[in-house]
């Protein structure tokens, strides 16, 4: 997908980490109604999908690109990495735990220091120095922040995330014709 109809902006729906049915039942009906509402033309997928339902049911509303995280060995066919040009804006879709070795690397360091959003953007803006915005999941928090220019943008867990206090959350972009970007991130349990 490289232009919306007549140059109109481009709504899109970004999701990361639903994790079903491993940590929700199925896909939070919220979420869907987010979507429906604010009328996106695609949905992003930052992975830890977990099940394909989950990728049906949001098709349900519109067409879904997906990337594999850490929880996906069961999804067929999904890659690591989307790179997209969207109204001339270049974007980066990726889960962000860097396959299986950047996962196992990357949970040591969790497990020993904690969390740091410093540790994700930094490679991230390394492997994609011309994205204008990176789409990330898999640390199950929020970020919607531009750095060197970059929109780093993860909308956080789409599930209630005990382990760090953290509410259910999806998110939203705007492209405009311009390159503009505008973001939001939705508390479901607000919305």
């Amino acid at each position: 997908m490289s232009d919306a109809p007549n140059n109109s902006p481009l709504v899109i729906g970004v999701v990361a980490d639903t994790h079903v049915p491993d940590r929700r039942e199925r896909v939070d009906p919220r979420l869907l109604a987010i979507f429906k509402k604010a009328g996106v033309s695609i949905i992003l997928h930052a992975g830890d999908i977990s099940t394909a339902e989950v990728l049906s049911d949001l098709r349900r509303v519109a067409p879904v690109t997906a990337v594999m995280g850490n929880r996906d060995f069961s999804i067929r066919g999904l890659p690591l990495i989307q790179k997209m040009n969207l109204l001339g804006v270049p974007l980066v879709l990726t889960h962000g735990h860097g396959g299986l070795l950047g996962y196992i690397a990357g949970k040591i360091v969790y497990l020993t220091r904690g969390y740091s959003f410093e540790r994700y953007w930094r490679p991230l803006k390394r492997q994609f120095p011309k994205a204008q915005v990176i789409v990330f999941g898999h640390t199950h928090r929020v970020v919607n922040e531009v750095i060197d220019g970059c929109l780093f943008f993860n909308p956080g867990a789409a599930y209630e995330c005990l382990e760090n206090g953290q509410r259910p959350h999806v998110g939203l972009l705007t492209l405009y014709p311009n390159r503009r970007v505008d973001s939001q991130v939705i508390d479901l349990d607000s919305a």
